[in-house]
């Protein structure tokens, strides 16, 4: 097939644990984020889209089969990915869609798609199709592409390379310290080195598909040089504070994790709890933050520079979306968890089409980060499977709001459900039956839970919490026969 029907090249960025608000056209005024911003000035930046679970592996298996994880039946990381679900790469590439990937892509098990042991640390695909990729450039794992083109060009950084820090000091903020991995040879710069290397590869006569997938700004916060130091600390924003005393309106999980110091798993030592961190603590693991996201930008920037070089970019659907955000200090907190901030569960999501969207536009329409598969399928002119993400594509056309309220799963002890409807939101954990709820309009930083003040706003959270967990269950397929 050649691409003569005009069907959109489709490429996809996607980070690891991104906040919605670092970046510049988020509203960031300390960011630098000039590529990513580029995108959203030349298409449509969505201000309020929600993941499905905040977990990596689960969230990420919602966006490729548009499926709540309760559903799909991924529902923390490791756990197999059923076959039987079908995924958007496998479906553009049965249509004639040349697939590619490079990066970060944790799915589960690593071995989908043929026949290989249940994922173990450091396997990579021996065979393709990989959920529909022809071929994928990994970052992760111990026999990854890009931890052998260390071994061989550095072999003295292979560990660090490969996340086992040599030195973590206990008087430092959570993971926070300076990669001795130089820009060149840094897991952003690889994952955009091999993305360009495939679409100068690449078959011309067939569009692609092409997820370039960082690693970064998932914790440890561990930007290289000169990134390490490219925001002073000074200069960050504070975080959402949080007093002692106010976790008394909280679940009890909150403050027994404010106050846990943790034992690092290699044995090198232990973090000190995120009570002892002071805000100067919090403000540089925020600007190491800020120094990942500006290097992945940079990297984006080589990657759509690639794109307008060779007269690519107009006719290729672009999407900057993350699988789930970062505490990174507000409450007390970092990291994720059974803490359902805004911080953590609302992300980056941006869609720049040139040949169809002129125009930069913010959309401040609800929706849900796993509706990309369904709108991939529209763009790609592909039939959908019965699934319970939206296709954007509706909304672009100003046709259709896709949905007036939205819900996060949870798969912890606590089995946490979340709400967010009419400005308000509430996060309940049945297991404990405790719960949080606030008005988003006139709270936006989350700090006065209203629980256990307004027992009619509960009842009607909860009502349309009930309906969204009824409506994510998988549609019915056709019946066969007469009875």
């Amino acid at each position: 097939m050649n691409n003569r029907d005009n069907k959109p090249n489709i490429l996809v960025f996607l980070t690891d644990q991104q906040r919605f608000d670092s970046l510049g056209c988020n509203g960031n005024f300390v960011i630098k984020t000039p590529n990513i911003d580029s995108l959203a000035q030349t298409g449509l930046n969505f201000q309020n889209a929600y993941v499905c679970q905040p977990l990596c592996v689960p969230q990420r298996c919602s966006m490729i089969t548009g499926l709540y994880p309760s559903v799909h039946g991924n529902t923390d990381n490791g756990v197999p990915l059923s076959k039987n679900f079908p995924v958007y790469p496998e479906l553009l590439r049965k249509s004639g869609y040349q697939t590619f990937a490079s990066g970060k892509m944790h799915f589960a098990p690593i071995s989908r798609g043929f026949d290989m042991p249940v994922y173990e640390p450091g396997e990579i695909p021996q065979k393709y199709p990989y959920y529909g990729f022809e071929k994928i450039n990994f970052v992760e794992g111990e026999k990854s592409q890009y931890l052998k083109m260390i071994k061989k060009k550095r072999p003295d950084l292979w560990k660090s390379a490969n996340h086992y820090p040599t030195s973590y000091k206990s008087d430092m903020p959570f993971q926070t310290y300076s990669s001795p991995i130089p820009e060149e040879l840094h897991r952003s710069t690889w994952t955009a080195d091999n993305s360009i290397k495939f679409l100068e590869k690449r078959n011309k006569n067939k569009p692609f598909l092409l997820h370039c997938s960082f690693w970064d700004p998932h914790h440890p916060f561990d930007p290289p040089v000169p990134y390490d130091k490219m925001y002073d600390p000074k200069d960050i924003p504070n975080p959402i504070f949080m007093d002692e005393k106010e976790f008394k309106n909280l679940p009890k999980h909150f403050l027994k994790t404010y106050k846990t110091e943790y034992t690092i798993k290699t044995g090198i030592g232990r973090y000190k709890s995120f009570q002892k961190h002071t805000i100067n603590d919090w403000k540089k693991m925020i600007a190491h933050y800020y120094g990942m996201i500006s290097l992945i930008d940079k990297n984006v920037g080589r990657v759509i520079n690639y794109l307008k070089e060779n007269q690519l970019l107009e006719n290729t659907a672009i999407f900057f979306v993350s699988d789930h955000g970062e505490l990174l200090g507000d409450h007390g907190l970092a990291t994720k968890g059974p803490f359902y901030y805004e911080s953590l569960i609302k992300v980056p999501f941006i869609f720049s089409y040139p040949k169809k969207f002129s125009k930069a536009k913010k959309v401040d329409s609800l929706i849900m980060s796993y509706d990309i598969m369904p709108t991939i399928c529209d763009l790609a002119k592909i039939s959908k499977p019965k699934i319970t993400a939206k296709s954007l594509i509706p909304l672009l056309s100003g046709d259709e709001n896709p949905r007036d309220a939205i819900m996060v799963e949870g798969f912890n002890k606590f089995q946490n459900r979340t709400v967010i409807y009419n400005g308000c939101k509430m996060n309940f954990y049945p297991t404990t039956n405790e719960g949080e709820i606030y008005n988003l309009i006139d709270d936006s930083m989350e700090t006065n839970n209203l629980w256990n003040k307004d027992f009619k706003l509960r009842d009607m959270l909860m009502q349309k919490l009930v309906s969204l967990m009824i409506e994510a269950e998988k549609p019915r397929e056709n019946a066969i026969g007469i009875w």
